[in-house]
């Protein structure tokens, strides 16, 4: 597992996609109280901050 030659993560090692639309990583910067209020909403609505930015975008 791992060592000289491979090529970093393993195969299918990861989340696996809720949608089977290719993702891509974007970088925002918030406030504290703007990031706070995004994790408590997903914490109330029991899900993934990640998906919680992408419910708020679109």
């Amino acid at each position: 597992m791992g060592g000289i030659g491979s090529d970093g993560a393993r195969k299918n090692a990861g989340r696996k996609p809720i949608e089977d639309m290719p993702k891509s990583i974007i970088s925002i910067s918030l406030t504290a109280w703007q990031l706070d209020l995004i994790k408590d909403e997903a914490s109330r609505r029991r899900q993934p901050v990640s998906n919680m930015i992408t419910e708020l975008l679109t």
